[in-house]
């Protein structure tokens, strides 16, 4: 054989046997995949069949135990006869109606307070579809037993279906209660009965609810659903020693920020995990884990939301040239994307840092939804001469001023440059603006400037004092 024909050979057998350890040329995981799907289809036949025959004995002891209950378990010869001539298709006809209606499929372990309304209807059908049989064919079938062997069936196939979840979420946590931690969630009401529900239905959640605690006045030893209402949150010390209690669970939102900082200092004192639950509808993922996280700042800030006056703004903002200093703030950009809901004609973004404000104009084009021109500037509020250009050049009726230096111990170090930012060029802005006739100046200001005792606080004063001033001798 030629060099060439044995290459040939060689890379032949090499395709067709390729290495079976290399994941990117033939995956190992595609072959399992692969292998899973083709065995499914065979798991569930035979999953299938199983249940089937778990339901005809289930039948047939429904339907001997009617006989036993109408004859006082004593069945005389006669009745006997007409028992095994007809147990048979009684039990095919309720195999039949029961997996028409779907009681055949669905996992056990899920099984809810809807399923067992179902099941009842299929007891129901099956019943009629008897009756119906037993008075055409004169099986002579006692109604009596009909209707007990019907009730038989409803009580044991639920009983059946229902004790493989009691074991999941009630006995396997009293005994393997090393697998669980000790939870209460915060909150009586739908929803926290229905979080309690998805931890408790989820055999893999580490925790075991143990109750609910109150946020208000609500009343203790009663009951929500299944569950206790141990105690009012101030009760947290004695609920957690009596019932070993390790978590407490909160729903983000829940608990104003003053309450929830409150919570999170007698957890700490009480040694107790304080954990955060994402609120129902952002758990609406079509899976059965349930987000839990650690509390952040986010949480402990939150107080009730302020209300915008929309017609307000609207009135103020929509169809006119607006100007927004320190636009690239965290401040100024937050205004800026309320504020381009409104429909302004032009929005001028002023500020000195390039990078920033490129970012807040290329977000606020993304989202922009109306005519409103975008106008980037970048300058300092203290610079005169471009401050002026830029009035000149885009005619703002509204200002919104936010340009200044707001963190505190920076500003106790750099006291000139707080006053020269904070002060003068809130000073350079408020005159220009005066000088070309702008309808509305809007300072922001900071709960600092309340009885300052910082340097930011004091320049801020100072700032708001020089603004009262001129507002109270301009139509501005």
């Amino acid at each position: 054989m030629s060099n060439s024909a044995s290459d040939r050979a060689a890379a032949t057998q090499q395709t067709a046997v390729p290495n079976q350890d290399h994941i990117g040329d033939y995956p190992i995981t595609e072959k399992l995949t692969t292998s899973i799907v083709r065995l499914t289809p065979h798991l569930i036949a035979h999953r299938l069949w199983l249940l089937a025959l778990v339901h005809i004995l289930v039948f047939a002891f429904a339907y001997h135990g009617a006989f036993l209950l109408l004859l006082d378990f004593n069945i005389p010869g006669e009745w006997r006869h007409v028992f095994w001539g007809t147990i048979s298709w009684v039990i095919s006809v309720k195999l039949v109606v029961f997996g028409l209606t779907g009681q055949l499929h669905g996992w056990w372990r899920y099984v809810t307070f809807g399923d067992l309304v179902t099941l009842a209807r299929s007891s129901v059908l099956s019943f009629a579809a008897i009756c119906t049989l037993n008075l055409v064919a004169n099986a002579r079938i006692p109604e009596a037993a009909l209707v007990l062997d019907s009730i038989l069936t409803l009580l044991a196939v639920g009983a059946l279906r229902s004790v493989w979840r009691l074991f999941r979420e009630y006995i396997r946590p009293t005994v393997s209660p090393e697998r669980y931690r000790n939870a209460v969630l915060v909150g009586t009401d739908d929803e926290a009965v229905f979080l309690a529900h998805q931890i408790q239905s989820y055999g893999r959640a580490p925790y075991r609810v143990r109750g609910l605690m109150g946020t208000g006045t609500e009343t203790n030893n009663r009951r929500v659903g299944h569950l206790p209402v141990l105690g009012l949150l101030d009760e947290l010390k004695n609920v957690a020693a009596r019932y070993q209690v390790t978590d407490v669970l909160v729903t983000a939102g829940r608990l104003p920020g003053r309450q929830l900082r409150e919570l999170m200092l007698a957890s700490q004192d009480e040694g107790l995990q304080l954990k955060i639950v994402a609120p129902y509808e952002d758990r609406l993922q079509g899976n059965k884990l349930v987000p839990v996280r650690d509390i952040n700042i986010a949480d402990l800030l939150q107080r009730e939301a302020a209300e915008l006056d929309a017609d307000a703004i609207r009135t103020l903002v929509t169809n006119r040239r607006v100007m927004v200093t320190g636009a690239g703030g965290s401040i100024g950009s937050e205004i800026c994307r309320q504020l381009i809901a409104f429909g302004p004609q032009s929005l001028i973004l002023f500020g000195r840092g390039e990078n920033r404000i490129f970012t807040i104009q290329r977000e606020l084009q993304r989202e922009l939804t109306s005519e409103t021109e975008l106008h980037a500037t970048i300058g300092d509020v203290c610079d005169e001469q471009r401050v002026r250009q830029l009035f000149e050049q885009h005619g703002p009726q509204v200002v919104f001023h936010a340009a200044a230096h707001k963190h505190v111990p920076l500003m106790e170090a750099n006291v000139g440059e707080a006053v020269k930012n904070n002060v003068f060029g809130t000073k350079c802005i408020a005159d220009i603006a005066l000088e070309f006739d702008v309808d509305s100046f809007v300072m922001i200001s900071t709960d600092k400037a309340v009885n300052p005792t910082s340097v930011m606080g004091c320049s801020k004063r100072v700032a708001e004092l020089y603004v009262q001033a001129l507002a109270a001798e301009s139509t501005c």
